[in-house]
């Protein structure tokens, strides 16, 4: 089965957001002395490269939530207080001095950029001194142990984890009837490769057939339109990536596909008693299920530090014109 246009699969909520609400808003029931002291968020954040365009509205946004907490007098009392540092560009030297700042500010909590990789500098400084690490949009398992080891389970990302998003792809494409899918995989971050690798695990499980893989480099590659000129002479029912138009390759991946005359479908894609430790955070996050935030429910597991579970909205986009045409939910968390 063929379809004209292109398609989408988004998350429901774009960019997962401040949750004090669910973590450090929640926590209850400590001493009035305690209830003065104010709550310092830190945030490190890349204003102006290539994690900018998520970076920046995760920032704004939490500016709004904290304000409307704060306009109801707080958490138990305790106003929140913001505290911002520039990695500008999430340079590795930078990004450290912005960690050791925000925590000489005192932050109880410290979020980061939307890229693992990226956070490494600011993630390891946290968590080593004992602070909970969070990400607005990491969609990657790495954000956690896997990564950072036993300290890492200070660390969490509000992301969909690729291994859900990737799963999530597979069932729509299912859904619809195709069964012979290509593979573009943009190596540059390891969201993008993840998602990719968790749509052919399930995918197969599904009993599709992946007839084309190939890689690309997004941020300055010249070689996406090698991948084009490949993909288009395969036969598929579906083309699927996972990149950014921030980093510059979609709209040359898109584009060159369909000025070869190719309109195959594309997927792209209170509880903790007033403690702000992060080791007593990390253990109630553990425990989120479904948990309603401003990005929609939660669900963390003591291996899975980044979301999963959460509904996606699928969106077609044809002629330049995106519509909603539905929502998704993943059956399978799978392994990659």
């Amino acid at each position: 089965m063929r379809a004209r246009g292109r398609w989408v699969s988004g998350a429901a909520a774009l960019v997962a957001l401040v949750v004090i609400g669910s973590a450090l808003a929640a926590t209850a029931g400590n001493r009035a002395a305690q209830a003065k002291k104010p709550i310092v968020i830190g945030w490190a954040f890349d204003s102006s490269g290539n994690m900018a365009p998520f970076d920046n509205p995760a920032l704004a946004a939490a500016k709004l939530r904290i304000a409307q907490i704060n306009g109801k007098g707080g958490v138990l009392g305790r106003k929140i207080v913001l505290k911002t540092c520039d990695t500008q560009g999430n340079k590795a030297d930078v990004a450290t001095s912005c960690a050791l700042r925000l925590l000489g500010d005192r932050a109880n909590v410290i979020f980061t950029t939307c890229d693992v990789d990226l956070a490494a500098p600011v993630v390891t400084k946290a968590i080593n001194a004992g602070v909970l690490a969070v990400a607005s949009c990491i969609g990657t398992d790495q954000m956690g142990p896997k990564r950072f080891g036993a300290k890492g389970r200070l660390a969490f990302s509000f992301g969909n984890v690729a291994q859900d998003e990737g799963s999530a792809m597979a069932q729509y494409a299912w859904s619809k009837g195709w069964r012979r899918a290509a593979l573009a995989t943009d190596t540059v971050i390891v969201y993008f490769k993840d998602v990719v690798k968790a749509f052919e695990a399930r995918w197969k499980q599904l009993g599709g057939k992946v007839v084309a893989k190939e890689t690309y480099q997004s941020g300055g590659g010249t070689n996406v339109q090698n991948a084009v000129t490949r993909l288009n002479g395969v036969k598929a029912d579906v083309i699927v990536t996972s990149t950014a138009g921030a980093f510059g390759a979609l709209s040359t991946f898109v584009s060159g596909l369909r000025s070869l005359g190719n309109n195959t479908p594309i997927l792209a894609i209170k509880r903790a008693h007033g403690s702000t430790k992060g080791i007593v955070l990390s253990r109630i996050m553990e425990r989120f299920k479904n948990v309603p935030t401003i990005s929609g429910n939660v669900s963390f597991s003591a291996k899975l530090h980044t979301v999963f579970g959460r509904r996606y909205r699928v969106i077609k986009i044809q002629n330049n014109v995106p519509k909603v045409v539905g929502t998704i939910v993943a059956k399978v968390v799978v392994k990659i």
